[in-house]
């Protein structure tokens, strides 16, 4: 081994730049890692709220007479109604961009798809209850919530919000009204 200094110094450097260079790479995770097609997993807590009105006319002013604050922390939602038929039809739908819009669009389509179902449909198929992002329990019970000739509206927001929500649906006097937990579907 040499004793030169300068020698030992140019190695001790080189080693040192090395391990950060390493380091720097490995410190990359987010771009290394991201899931195919480039998108970004989103696991902020959501909750779906339908609150269930005896027509068309009382959901869409629900909706309506949300303070703006409220509205902002919307990140999908709906107004639906359900004929006498047993047909349910989307009178109005809106979503963010990004990857909360993106799964509360989601969750707000499966639940939808849920309210078609017929009462007896709605515990043996758990299909659209998975794919909105709701448990077995809370999806049976959305899909037995909208009677024939009726509206609903469906709201996804950030957990955190919910009380708001709530509150403001209240004032529109739902005759059903539920929170449901959304969780993140891999």
């Amino acid at each position: 081994m040499s004793r030169n200094p300068l020698a030992l110094w140019t190695r001790v450097c080189l080693s040192a730049l090395g391990l950060m260079c390493l380091v720097a790479v490995g410190a990359r995770p987010a771009v290394a890692q991201q899931p195919a097609g480039g998108q970004v997993s989103d696991s902020v807590p959501m909750t779906l709220i339908v609150a269930v009105f005896p027509d068309q006319a009382t959901a869409g002013q629900a909706m309506k007479q949300m303070a703006s604050d409220q509205k902002a922390q919307v990140q999908s939602y709906a107004v639906v109604s359900k004929d006498a038929n047993g047909k349910v039809k989307v009178k109005d739908h809106k979503s963010k961009k990004g990857a909360q819009g993106d799964r509360a669009n989601t969750t707000i389509n499966g639940a939808v798809a849920l309210l078609g179902e017929s009462p007896q449909q709605g515990g043996r198929d758990s299909t659209s209850g998975q794919k909105a992002g709701m448990s077995q329990s809370d999806a049976s019970k959305v899909s037995a919530m909208l009677p024939p000739d009726n509206s609903a509206v469906l709201i996804v927001v950030p957990t955190t919000d919910t009380s708001p929500m709530d509150s403001a649906l209240q004032k529109a006097h739902p005759t059903q009204m539920m929170d449901a937990e959304v969780v993140p579907v891999h």
